[in-house]
Parts: C-alpha cells; sequence; structure tokens
C-alpha cells in the first residue's frame, strides 16, 4: 500500500491503515468538510461515467464507514488500483495515461464538478473503475471565474505532469490578468502563499507587488515545473521542487533556496550567484 501514501496525503502521518474481516479501511486524520465533500461527491457522482479510448469508466470516491468529531478520524474503503501520477512518470505507461488526465479535467469542466484537489496523485485507476480520493481542499459545484478554479493548485498539479503540448490549457490563459487586476496591488507581508511570498521577496519586492506581478510569479514557478525531456526520458522537475519544501517546518529558510531555484530555473538568477550567497 506504500504508493497510497501519495494519494490519500502528503503527509503520511496523517494516514494509518487496518484490515477488518478481510476489508481493508484508510484511517485519515483530517477535517469534517472533507468528510462533507465526499458525501456530496459520492452523491454526485452516482451512475456517472466517462470514456476513455473507447471504453466508459465508471468515476467513483471512496466510501465513508465512519468519522469520529473527537478525534478528526475519517475512515473510509481502500481504493485499489494504479497511482495516476506514477503511471504518468513512467515511460512504459506515460502515453495510456494521459487520456485519463485528459479525459477527467474535460469532465470535471463539463459537468461544473470543480474539485479543488485535481492532481494525479489522488487518481487511482482501477479496471473500469476511477476513483478519486482527496477532497479536503474543496468541492464547488458553482465557480462563475475557471481562473480563479485553476489558479489555485489545480494548473499547477495539471501542468507539472504534462508537456506544454500535451495541455488542454496554457499558463497564458490561465494567469492573463483581467483590466480590473492590472490596477490592483499586493501588500507583499499579506501574501498567504509562502512560495509566492519568498520568490516575491527574492526578486527585490519587500513592499507592495501589482497584482500582474503576482500572476507572473505563479507562472514562474510552473515554468520552473514544466516537465521536459532529457534524451530519451523525461524529467519532472516539481517533484524535485516539492521535496526541498518536506522540511520546511524545520528549516524556515529553505522558502530561500526554493525561491532562488525558481529564479535559477527562469534564468533570472545564476547558480553561481546563489551558491556564493550561501557561502557568505
Amino acid at each position: 500500500m506504500q504508493d497510497s501514501l501519495q494519494i490519500i496525503s502528503l503527509d503520511s502521518k496523517r494516514i494509518e491503515y487496518e484490515t477488518v474481516n478481510n476489508r481493508q479501511i484508510v484511517h485519515k486524520k483530517t477535517s469534517i468538510q472533507e468528510k462533507n465533500n465526499l458525501v456530496k461527491a459520492k452523491k454526485f457522482l452516482k451512475d456517472k461515467n466517462v470514456m476513455i479510448r473507447n471504453s466508459y469508466y465508471a468515476i467513483r470516491v471512496p466510501d465513508i464507514y465512519s468519522w469520529d468529531n473527537n478525534t478528526n478520524i475519517l475512515s473510509m474503503s481502500y481504493c485499489p488500483g494504479k497511482n495516476l501520477e506514477l503511471l504518468l512518470r513512467n515511460a512504459d505507461s506515460r502515453q495510456s495515461a494521459i487520456p485519463f488526465f485528459q479525459s477527467l479535467m474535460r469532465f470535471i469542466l463539463s459537468n461544473n464538478f470543480y474539485w479543488q484537489d485535481f492532481a494525479p496523485r489522488n487518481i487511482i485507476i482501477d479496471y473500469k473503475t476511477i476513483y478519486l480520493v482527496d477532497f479536503e481542499k474543496g468541492l464547488d459545484f458553482s465557480i462563475d471565474n475557471l481562473q480563479t478554479f485553476f489558479r489555485s493548485h489545480v494548473f499547477e498539479e495539471y501542468s507539472s505532469f504534462l508537456l506544454p503540448n500535451e495541455r488542454l490549457i496554457s499558463a497564458e490563459q490561465v494567469f492573463r490578468p483581467s483590466s480590473e487586476e492590472k490596477n490592483k496591488q499586493i501588500h507583499v507581508d499579506e501574501i498567504q502563499v509562502k512560495r509566492i511570498k519568498s520568490v516575491a521577496i527574492a526578486l527585490g519586492y519587500s513592499d507592495i507587488i501589482s497584482m500582474e506581478t503576482y500572476l507572473h510569479i505563479q507562472k514562474m514557478i510552473i515554468k520552473a515545473e514544466e516537465p521536459f525531456y532529457n534524451g530519451q526520458s523525461i524529467i519532472f522537475p516539481r517533484i524535485e521542487l516539492a521535496k526541498m519544501l518536506e522540511n520546511k517546518e524545520m528549516n524556515p529558510s529553505v522558502y530561500q533556496k526554493y525561491a532562488n531555484e525558481i529564479l535559477i530555473r527562469n534564468n533570472i538568477l545564476s547558480p553561481n550567484i546563489t551558491d556564493d550567497k550561501e557561502r557568505d
């Protein structure tokens, strides 16, 4: 079950497994919101399916067994199958996996099923069933502005495992500022996303940035995470960049290193310059 740790939660400490009467159970420490979102998703997805490569696949979520208000433990069914992220990262299975990711994106948009945890690691393929397994961030059925939906982690997760020519939507479409946004300003101290804040500071902003610059920084992060060919192999920078932030609580300065890496990968900062700063 090791692969499931990458699917259900990025923090393996929040997950426990148990087998009772040959039934595999997942216990996850989470919030009541995830439990409620699972209930809504299960109801909405009942009898829903999607056609992929001339075959129909049912779309399902884990069954809820129990919710403990005292411990915030959600107990649910274990979903067997193959992790879509691992399939996309594997050279032998990648081409057959891409249509699943693309078809699910189309399903989400055409059904107004705005799943905020849309990411390949949260998708499991098992024969003729596709399981969506993480609903902690949110679920909405009505969003006025699709850019708002994609500008969260949705587009970043989507684009990190697809080459630019494989995507249905581009970063330019998602992060293009509207006329109203071009005049909006943001205080750097008030930026909630630490990764974006760290890049803003690394670029020299200490007080105020425009919304246009904020969106540009998001595009810089997307570009730094963009897969690329190295000979016959595809490299996925997002995996390396995510590992940099694994111990962020123990080492807050990791955000500076992360920001420097984003600048390096956007050809703004020289690797030699950042090395000199760290030695000083």
